[in-house]
């Protein structure tokens, strides 16, 4: 669903910028891969970082080890 920009600035005016913050926050944590890159250790962002470089992509099984 697109919503107008002055629809969003509408909705958004009816909150805090401190809900706002929380409602980001409730839904970052919903998506799997930010909650995964959260769980990454420096060794693994240095490696998915030399991945990406060599545009190769990671796995899921690469996910599974790394982002526990």
């Amino acid at each position: 669903m697109s919503l107008s920009l002055s629809l969003r600035r509408l909705l958004a005016e009816q909150f805090t910028p401190d809900a706002l913050r929380q409602i980001a926050a409730c839904m970052d944590d919903e998506r799997p891969r930010i909650a995964a890159r959260r769980r990454l250790s420096e060794a693994s962002v240095e490696e998915l970082a030399e991945m990406i470089c060599a545009g190769r992509t990671a796995t899921i099984g690469w996910w599974k080890r790394n982002a526990a």
